[in-house]
């Protein structure tokens, strides 16, 4: 390998080190685009995914307040939505339902 470069000038083989390293400098530049890329996909993925979750949440409380609402109905008959905290005596039942 030494006889190759050898009989080279200086001028030349300053020239192909330097050349070599801008190769390398070049795919690590590449390998790093890419890689930025990659994660930008995953990025866009998981940012979906949180969308799905939150909607998902929304959903389930809005279940939860129209169970509630059932639940206060049945219990008292007032169709009107009830006010935060007006469940809290929610055990308690009507004086017109009769025990078995």
């Amino acid at each position: 390998m030494g006889a190759l470069f050898a009989d080279l000038k200086i001028n030349t083989k300053i020239r192909l080190g330097f050349t070599a390293v801008l190769a390398l400098l070049v795919m690590a530049a590449a390998a790093s685009v890419f890689s930025l890329l990659s994660i930008r996909t995953a990025v866009g993925e998981f940012s979906q995914r949180v969308l799905v979750v939150v909607i998902a949440g929304q959903l389930d409380q809005e279940v939860l307040d129209l169970r509630r609402q059932v639940r206060e109905f049945a219990l008292t008959g007032d169709p009107s939505p009830p006010t935060p905290g007006a469940m809290s005596g929610w055990r308690r039942f009507p004086s017109s339902w009769k025990p078995i």
